[in-house]
């Protein structure tokens, strides 16, 4: 592997040869760099017919945990991770996966997540090794606004603990790894079994094994059947669970319904069987919010082997534009069962709401339904500020929660005057 000095120019990733040689790092869980490139190669990239790259949202609004990066002098190593840039143009990155300093990184996908989530929470305390290989990696998204278009004009992937471990990804090997679908480029690439995250972590050493529990062997063979669990909304809008592929169950096999991440797993709001199923599906009178998630334990214990995501507020889609890059935005998003609406408004805005009196958003229960055939609608103008966020660029405009219960295929439509459509936001599909 090729560590670069200050004067070093950046390698270019091209291949995946290339790629397994730099990043073999990434080949151990809970390391996410393979996966997070793929995903933002194959979803937050697209191309349009000249070839040109663009983001598929804004990263000032911080989706998916996407924050500045000002790319400071490293006094410690001597450089800067990155290329100088001039004005109009920003550096972005992903990939911190702690919830408490990137929220929105729960809106990352669960193949993401999983290994940093099982570790984070069912290890008491990491031991030194994981320490320093946790939440390492991150991909940097080079944003640059020409006249009213925005541009990716790069991509990199970095070491966060080690910014000589820098590579610009090159646009043809994005094209190609989004012609991939990820179990197929994890192959190519060499990604190992995760199945030593069940249990590597009780000696440090990712090399060792302890003697192996049967619940090391439970947690392996649900890495390897892709066991997963979820919350699904009803048809009521209340909270289902859903659980796939369960490598095997018994009488004392339960799942459980929980607030958050952070609840304990006594704490839970409800209790199901598995037995006999090892797929199957819960409804709950419980109703859906932000946060809940399904755990598993293959006991009577309250101790819980794995854990499906937390629910986006916003099922994981990221705010639609309204009017022009960078202006106006607006996100779909669910409250205490009941749909929801955050506009996003650049502060330098200061007569928005008379330029823009006659923008309205209207509620439907289905893509199916007519223009005039709404919910509700509420004009944005009318929409109250929010005082909890923290934007650089944006302030925060909230609905009430004028919205319908919450239920799959709820969207929300954005029209100006007497019907002319702008936007829409994606179904509810959680």
């Amino acid at each position: 592997m090729i560590s670069r000095t200050t004067a070093d120019p950046l390698l270019q990733i091209n291949t995946t040869e290339l790629l397994k040689q730099e990043l073999a790092a990434g080949y151990f869980p809970p390391s996410h760099s393979f996966a997070l490139l793929w995903w933002v190669c194959r979803f937050a990239i697209s191309f349009d017919s000249r070839r040109n790259m663009f983001l598929n949202f804004n990263p000032n609004l911080r989706p998916f945990g996407f924050y500045r990066l000002m790319n400071d002098w490293d006094y410690n190593w001597n450089l800067r991770s990155l290329p100088e840039i001039g004005p109009g143009v920003e550096y972005h990155a992903v990939g911190i996966l702690n919830s408490y300093i990137a929220p929105s990184s729960i809106d990352l996908p669960f193949f993401i997540r999983q290994y940093y989530d099982y570790l984070n929470f069912n290890i008491p305390s990491w031991p030194k090794f994981w320490s320093t290989h946790e939440n390492r990696d991150r991909m940097v998204i080079v944003f640059a606004y020409v006249s009213s278009n925005s541009y990716v004009t790069n991509v990199y992937i970095t070491d966060h603990y080690d910014p000589t471990r820098t590579f610009w990804v090159s646009p043809n090997f994005i094209t190609d790894i989004k012609s991939l679908e990820l179990d197929a480029f994890l192959k190519q690439v060499g990604y190992e079994t995760p199945f030593q995250v069940c249990s590597a972590f009780s000696c440090g050493n990712l090399n060792k094994r302890t003697k192996k529990s049967d619940t090391d062997t439970d947690c392996e063979d649900m890495f390897r059947y892709n066991t997963t669990f979820s919350v699904k909304t009803t048809r009521s809008g209340k909270a289902a669970l859903e659980w796939k592929y369960l490598p095997h169950v018994d009488e004392s096999s339960w799942i459980g319904l929980y607030k958050d991440n952070y609840a304990s797993d006594n704490e839970l709001l409800v209790k199901v069987s598995v037995y006999p199923r090892i797929s199957g599906y819960y409804e709950t009178n419980i109703d859906i919010h932000p946060g809940i998630q399904v755990r598993y334990a293959p006991s009577k214990e309250y101790k819980a082997l794995m854990r499906g995501p937390e629910l986006s507020e916003s099922c994981g889609a990221a705010p639609v534009v309204v009017i022009a890059v960078d202006l106006v935005y607006i996100q779909f998003v669910v409250s205490r069962g009941k749909a929801c609406a955050k506009l996003y408004v650049r502060n330098d805005l200061a007569s928005w709401k008379t330029s823009y009196s006659l923008y309205f958003m209207a509620f439907y229960l289905s893509s199916d339904y007519t223009t005039s055939s709404y919910y509700s609608y509420k004009y944005l103008k009318d929409f109250v500020k929010s005082e909890n966020a923290d934007l650089p660029n944006h302030d925060v405009y909230l609905d009430g929660c004028t919205g319908p219960t919450i239920v799959p295929g709820v969207l929300l439509r954005i029209w100006y005057n007497n019907y002319y459509y702008i936007a829409q936001s994606v179904p509810w599909n959680c």
